[in-house]
């Protein structure tokens, strides 16, 4: 068979291979007509490309249910180097099923997940949506939609609002007032400028009013205090998660569906095994009411949803399993035909023997890399081992690729094989979650800045030591902007801009 052409191959001309893969195609036609299937035969990330895939056929949104929140948090990197829209769906507690220990930067991308379920901008589905979660996050319910919109709070460019009356509602809505935003369900105001921290966004609100019209509407780094992004609206909204009863919850899936009631129900349901999803509910609500706390077994109704309201919603809406196993409720079967990456324990002879025999059996081969080093250290070793064919890029028995998946495959029908470089050199390969608000080891200027006194002793890193003096508004090229005063010998003054505060420092000495 003629040897395939591999320069040319990347992670990009892979994804567009089953575009049209009438695999994915079927996939695809089966969910439109609302049935239940089983994928099987897939291997490695193979997964996160054929959901990729049938997510740019089938348009919506694609709920994806993993095991558990590592394997999670794997294919929504791999989606996400895979150019998808995605959001994090995760439990709001730190520990499973542990009411006692809630985790505020997760309660934080549930809200951004609502949020984003009910704007008209992802519901009509250009480009689809996809959220990946696991079993202990969905059990949990949300709020429902009317509620969520009852407990939000929509500003909007040009209309005129109290800022008295803007004060009141965050104060109802449980918001906490302070000198400067550095977590969510916070909120101060200086003057015109009101900055909120919403539940639903990882960067805070900057509302500017002049009188009671609000002017602009803009994101800023809690940090530095640098504007980030301008809006013409924004939506506000406070721990949802503290605000959930029995009659206004519900499912994550029935969320989604509550939201699109106008159309007609575009959701599609990926579990990677049924079975094990309700088990793990099922186990997580068994250690809640066996804590012999009476309080806790009282909220267990408001808070999560059943195993068998689960087993329910899965039965009225079509699933695609694409695990190793099948349940009850399949109505059809796709097959691929991947195998996983082979282990070759650091044996780069095995590795390239391996790749040659690949390519000389018509496969093309891509490396997928995490770092441009990994790369050039591969082809050294290369080298070391061809040095009459090294010289001649084309003749690599692979194509190269800077931005990396989990886990490598094999397509034995597409003829494709995609490795990472991770598991060639046998390295462990970490998933990145985003961070959620502050670092606070960023935030230590901010929270500084709250806890000084008029007169309390700072170091400037030019000017010395000289005394807070308080914040003050200053007039800059025509513009109002917030600045620290410091005092000097002879009452002499300097004003700081809030976005210089990395150049001064409480001073510690006698």
């Amino acid at each position: 068979m003629e040897q395939k052409e591999n320069s040319a191959f990347n992670i990009s001309s892979l994804l567009k291979t089953y575009f049209g893969d009438e695999r994915v195609l079927s996939v695809a036609k089966l969910s439109e007509e609302k049935k239940s299937i089983s994928v099987k035969g897939l291997a490695g990330s193979s997964a996160s490309f054929i959901i990729r895939a049938v997510a740019e056929k089938k348009s919506g949104i694609h709920l994806v249910v993993l095991q558990d929140k590592e394997q999670a948090a794997y294919i929504l990197n791999d989606l996400e180097t895979l150019g998808a829209k995605t959001f994090f769906f995760p439990s709001s507690f730190k520990k499973p099923f542990n009411l006692e220990e809630s985790d505020t930067p997760s309660i934080q991308l549930r809200a951004e997940v609502l949020n984003a379920i009910r704007q008209p901008s992802t519901i009509n589905h250009q480009p689809s949506t996809i959220i990946v979660t696991y079993p202990e996050a969905i059990a949990e319910k949300v709020i429902s939609k009317e509620h969520l919109e009852k407990n939000s709070i929509e500003i909007i460019k040009g209309e005129k609002i109290s800022l008295q009356f803007l004060e009141d509602l965050l104060n109802e809505y449980g918001f906490e007032r302070c000198d400067y935003v550095i977590e969510p369900g916070q909120y101060s105001i200086r003057g015109g400028i009101v900055d909120i921290f919403s539940f639903a966004n990882d960067a805070p609100f900057r509302i500017e009013l002049s009188g009671d019209e609000i002017e602009s509407i803009r994101t800023f780094d809690t940090v530095n205090q640098l504007s980030l992004q301008n809006f013409e609206r924004a939506a506000i909204l406070p721990n949802i998660q503290e605000k959930i009863e029995k009659e206004n919850a519900s499912s994550i899936i029935e969320y989604i569906i509550d939201n699109q009631k106008d159309k007609e129900s575009n959701i599609t349901i990926w579990i990677n095994n049924i079975s094990y999803t309700i088990s793990t509910i099922e186990n997580g609500l068994k250690t809640l009411t066996e804590t012999s706390n009476p309080e806790i077994e009282q909220r267990i109704p408001d808070l999560f949803i059943s195993e068998a309201e689960l087993q329910n919603i899965f039965i009225k809406n079509p699933v695609i399993e694409f695990g190793n196993s099948s349940s009850k409720i399949s109505e059809g079967e796709v097959v691929f035909n991947f195998s996983p990456q082979p282990d070759f324990n650091k044996n780069f002879d095995l590795l390239f023997s391996n790749l040659n025999k690949l390519s000389s059996d018509g496969f093309a081969n891509l490396i997928l890399f995490d770092n441009p080093k990994q790369l050039e250290r591969l082809r050294a070793i290369y080298e070391s081992i061809f040095p009459s064919s090294a010289s001649d890029m084309k003749a690599l028995p692979f194509s190269e690729y800077l931005g990396g998946v989990h886990e490598g495959f094999i397509d034995n029908d597409k003829k494709i094989a995609c490795y990472t470089d991770h598991q060639i050199f046998g390295r462990y390969h970490r998933y990145k979650l985003k961070s959620s608000g502050f670092k606070k080891n960023e935030a230590i200027t901010m929270k500084m800045l709250k806890s000084l006194q008029p007169g309390d002793f700072v170091t400037h890193i030019d000017y010395g030591i000289g005394r807070f003096g308080g914040l003050e508004k200053i007039e800059v090229n025509g513009k109002q902007q917030e600045a620290i005063r410091l005092v000097y010998k002879d009452n002499d003054t300097l004003h700081i801009s809030i976005h210089s505060l990395h150049q001064i420092s409480r001073h510690t000495g006698k």
